[in-house]
Formats: C-alpha cells, sequence, structure tokens
C-alpha cells in the first residue's frame, strides 16, 4: 500500500542538553569575539578573525545538517535535514524500539553531539550502533532495518509509528 501524499511530522524540540550546548556554544564565540577581536594591530585582527570565523563556520555547518522534520511518503521514511535528506525504505524495517536512552551510558562514535540536534554514528549498550537523527532523546525510536539502525525523534512517535505499521 503507498501513501498518496507526503505526511510530514516535525522533530522533537530540542532537549534541556542540546539546549544548553548551543546556547553555551554560541555565547562563547560571542564573548570571544567582543573580547579578543581587535582590528587595530595586523597580526591580532588575523588571529581575531580566525578566533571569531572558526567558530562561526563550525556553527553555519552544523546549522545546515540539523535534523529539521520527517516525512513519509510512498513506502519511504524521509529525514530532511538542513541541506540534505536521507531515505530509508518502510520494507526493510525488521524492529521498532522505543528505548530509554541514559544520556551518560550513551557513546558518539562519529557526529554532532548535540549543537542543535544529535547527528551521526552513536552506540548505546543494549542497542548498539546506530545512525542518529535525534533531536530529543526522550522521543527517541530506533528502527532496526535489514542492514543498519537508524535512530529518529518525532514529536509525535506515536503517530509516526502508527503510520509505519499501517504502511508495512
Amino acid at each position: 500500500m503507498y501513501m498518496s501524499k507526503i505526511q510530514n511530522f516535525a522533530p522533537a524540540k530540542m532537549g534541556i542538553a542540546a539546549k544548553t550546548m548551543s546556547l553555551a556554544f554560541v555565547i562563547t564565540i560571542l564573548v570571544m569575539d567582543y573580547f579578543f577581536l581587535d582590528v587595530s594591530r595586523p597580526f591580532q585582527s588575523w588571529l581575531s578573525a580566525l578566533l571569531f570565523l572558526g567558530p562561526v563556520a563550525l556553527l553555519t555547518i552544523v546549522w545546515f545538517r540539523r535534523v529539521k522534520s520527517y516525512s513519509l511518503m510512498e513506502n519511504k521514511i524521509i529525514v530532511q535535514m538542513g541541506s540534505y535528506t536521507r531515505e530509508y525504505d518502510i520494507d526493510q524495517i525488521q524492529e521498532i524500539k522505543k528505548p530509554h536512552i541514559l544520556f551518560m551510558k550513551l557513546r558518539k562514535i562519529y557526529g554532532n553531539g548535540g549543537l542543535f540536534s544529535y547527528t551521526g554514528l552513536y552506540s548505546y549498550p543494549k542497542i548498539g550502533r546506530f545512525k542518529a537523527f535525534v533531536t530529543n532523546w526522550d522521543h527517541c525510536i530506533i528502527l532496526k532495518m535489514r542492514d543498519e539502525q537508524i535512530a529518529l525523534s518525532p514529536e509525535n512517535y506515536e503517530s509516526f509509528l502508527d503510520q509505519i505499521a499501517g504502511q508495512k
């Protein structure tokens, strides 16, 4: 059975850890720039520019790689990131879990660890390795596919799971 239209699901609101990390990062950049930006001296102006542009470039890259939405369309789950999308076939889903993830036991292998979202490759003792596209670990669901596991965090995950179940 195929869907005739796209069904969009907003990601969960950022958790307190992600909000705190994002806010702290932005404030640190602003404070560093206020105290160290001095364009009156040539060498110091280059150093100041690097101190400013490096974090701003990182912030921009992370902003364009944040989780924007999840969609279901024609038997596919579409994860819309800031500048690209990922598609996963619903028919590939073997198991769906709604784990309680303790942030302290979570291990980031590669990716973004909370600046606007959690994206990349993560590991958790009871789950194993998985690709994360998460904004809030309290809303996290794990979709075990044939060859990988992905973590998503739709705001209304019950409705999201109902729609997936209707497609299988």
